[in-house]
This record gives structure tokens, sequence and C-alpha cells, in this order.
């Protein structure tokens, strides 16, 4: 059996949506695969505990009860334990250093790109450390550059597949 771990932005898109236009064709890709996965029978999901957490956070604390119970009942839920917490703070200690090694041989241009807060990174570095300690197979994320920094080769990262969606030709 195949074990796939989700990021957060593949659980919020496929269940939540998003009201930004630009992110509208995400969404429609995220719901997709979470149904896919839903229908098969090979493969066990993943969500590590930080991803409940960063997904409850965008919901209304009196809804919390019944998303807990449908997350726990249609996905693999572990815990980040002190091992994991251990090996995400490894991953942490690795990143700065490049960092540091990298910004002393270039200097700062703006990219453009929105940075991730430290928190937010602290969090994927949880997601891919319980998502190794827990032994998925891969990590599926609609930020694939950042996770591939974070994981290092360690896991296979990969961005949410594309599924056709199924017309109802019976309708």
């Amino acid at each position: 059996m195949t074990t796939i771990c989700l990021d957060t932005s593949v659980l919020i898109l496929g269940i939540k949506g998003y009201k930004n236009p630009k992110l509208k064709g995400m969404a429609g890709k995220a719901r997709r695969y979470l149904s896919y996965l839903a229908k098969s029978k090979e493969t066990r999901v993943m969500l590590p505990a930080i991803v409940v957490t960063e997904y409850l956070a965008g919901v209304n604390p009196s809804e919390h009860e019944k998303q807990v119970e449908y997350l726990s009942k249609h996905f693999f839920i572990p815990a980040a334990d002190l091992k994991v917490a251990a090996r995400a703070a490894a991953y942490a200690f690795e990143r700065g250093k490049r960092r540091k090694k990298n910004a002393s041989s270039r200097k700062k241009k703006p990219t453009g790109k929105v940075q991730k807060s430290r928190n937010e990174v602290r969090c994927d570095e949880l997601i891919v450390a319980t998502a190794i300690m827990h032994d998925a197979d891969k990590i599926v994320t609609g930020d694939i550059n950042h996770f591939t920094t974070i994981a290092q080769g360690r896991i296979i990262i990969e961005d949410i597949p594309h599924i056709a969606e199924q017309l109802n030709l019976l309708s």
C-alpha cells in the first residue's frame, strides 16, 4: 500500500476551495485529486497533525468537532512526537546553514516571490519530518520548490496531480 502525505494547501484547496480567482484552477485540481484518493483502495492518505492544525485554524471553532470526526475517519493523522520534532529541528538547522552559506555568496535581489514566515517554514519542516518518520512514500503539495528545499531528496515531493474531470454522460 502506498502512503501519500498531503500538505495543508492540498487539503484547504480541496475541501474549502479559495475565493481568489487565481487559485480557482488549483482548487478544482485539488478537489478532483482528493476525490480520486478517497476512491483508491491502494493508497493510505496521511495528514500530519500540524496539517490539521493549519487547516482548522481557518475553520470556525463551532465546526471543529464535525471536521475532526470527518478527518479522522478518512485520513491517517500521525502526531509530531519527540522523534519527529528532533528530525524537523535538524532540517531547520541544515536549512539555516545552507542559507548562511548562500547569503555570503550572493547579493539580495528582489524576486517578486512571497516569502514564507519563519513559523510557516517550521510547520513545513514538521510536515516533512512526520512524513518521513511515518514512512510516507511521497508528499503532495501545491508548493513543490519550498518542500523540495526542505526535503533535500529524502522523500519524493510532487505537485497536485491532474485528474481529469469525469463527465456524467447519463444525465
